[in-house]
């Protein structure tokens, strides 16, 4: 995931058209990456959010001198690399970053062009467009709470859950699972960075109606496996259940 930052000026011809034009080439891109496009906060209206627009990497090429003056008049030399993009959406709830992430959005207040997202930031900021790398719900430095809850109806009970608790744990606890200390990135490297589960040590459907939870206290980080075993039994196994059964089992 990427943060593009763009200005006023620009901001309609690159939602329009589904480019951005830098001096400097992005690394380490893939194509289809999500990119989250930023305006600049100074050229931000009344009650206007930073994030408002999502788009997706298709390509990205050496500048055309046609194609720059066509998308962005008057501005010949000013790049060198053109970000082609596709799949531009409106998120249904804009957000700025700071709302998300806290204090951690800090790091992104002097990015004047592009930044790849933090592995950590990468994960709270999926959870709050929908996104989430998984369709396995997840039950999921000072222990601030976060209110969770909220229950409303699909196809069966869920559960809304606030992104910056999660980010919180994960920030406290980091990524690997708590049960079993196996680390997605370790084992996928890049694909893997940021991957992990976060159980609610009380269930949320045993608390019901809405709650406060304490990212330190009541959230663990888990892998897929170990978070399925918990929840294999109910009530929900505790982790020094969940760790003894491993353990039983390793010692034959």
């Amino acid at each position: 995931m990427f943060l593009f930052k763009t200005s006023g000026a620009t901001f309609a011809s690159v939602i329009a058209n589904q480019k951005h034009a830098f001096k400097n080439k992005p690394i380490s891109w893939r194509a289809g990456e999500i990119i989250l496009v930023s305006k600049n906060k100074g050229d931000l209206g009344p009650g206007e959010k930073q994030i408002s627009y999502i788009m997706r990497i298709s390509d990205i090429k050496p500048t055309d001198d046609i194609e720059v003056e066509t998308y962005w008049p008057g501005n010949p030399g000013r790049w060198n690399y053109i970000v082609h993009c596709q799949d531009t959406e409106s998120v249904k709830k804009p957000f700025n970053l700071e709302e998300v992430l806290g204090t951690g959005a800090d790091v992104y207040k002097p990015v004047m062009t592009y930044r790849r997202v933090n592995p950590e930031d990468e994960v709270a900021l999926l959870n709050m467009l929908g996104l989430g790398y998984t369709n396995t719900p997840d039950e999921i430095d000072d222990p601030t709470r976060y209110k969770e809850g909220a229950c409303r109806q699909i196809s069966v009970n869920a559960y809304e859950r606030d992104p910056t608790a999660r980010n919180r744990c994960i920030e406290h606890h980091g990524v690997a699972c708590k049960a079993c200390g196996f680390d997605f990135a370790k084992s996928y490297g890049e694909h893997g960075q940021g991957y992990i589960h976060v159980h609610h040590i009380v269930p949320l459907a045993e608390v019901g109606g809405q709650y406060e939870v304490d990212p330190y206290k009541d959230l663990v980080p888990l892998c897929a496996n170990c978070h399925a075993m918990v929840h294999r039994r109910r009530p929900a196994l505790k982790m020094d259940e969940l760790k003894s059964i491993m353990q039983r089992t390793i010692n034959g």
